[in-house]
């Protein structure tokens, strides 16, 4: 995994406040990560059980193969270095993340609204 030198607004860098910064995330995104492996294994096991659908076989495997590549790139994010990335955007950017939130804010509360 490459790692990105980017400069903070402080004149540190990422991979130097990474340490700093413990993200909250990381026991929600590895129990996703468990689920899709586990979902994937389970599939894999159907998919070729004896009374299983001949056809059906192929759709399943592609199915249990994309739910672990999914579980790998979800065990690998790191949302320190995200969080990290967001902050020095919102730093640098202040105007306009306003605006996205609040765009944001009102997609949401339209969606909530209509329910």
């Amino acid at each position: 995994m490459e790692t990105e030198n980017v400069r903070l607004g402080s004149g540190s860098t990422i991979d130097a406040a990474i340490g700093e910064t413990p993200c909250k995330l990381d026991k929600i995104r590895d129990v996703i990560a468990d689920t899709l492996h586990t979902t994937a294994v389970k599939l894999d096991e159907k998919a070729f059980a004896p009374d299983a659908q001949p056809g059906m076989a192929r759709y399943a495997k592609k199915a249990s193969d994309w739910l672990e590549n999914s579980s790998e790139r979800v065990r690998e994010y790191d949302c320190a270095k995200t969080d990290i990335k967001i902050r020095d955007y919102v730093s640098q950017n202040p105007g306009r993340s306003l605006l996205m939130a609040g765009a944001a804010g009102l997609f949401v509360g339209i969606l909530l609204r209509r329910r």
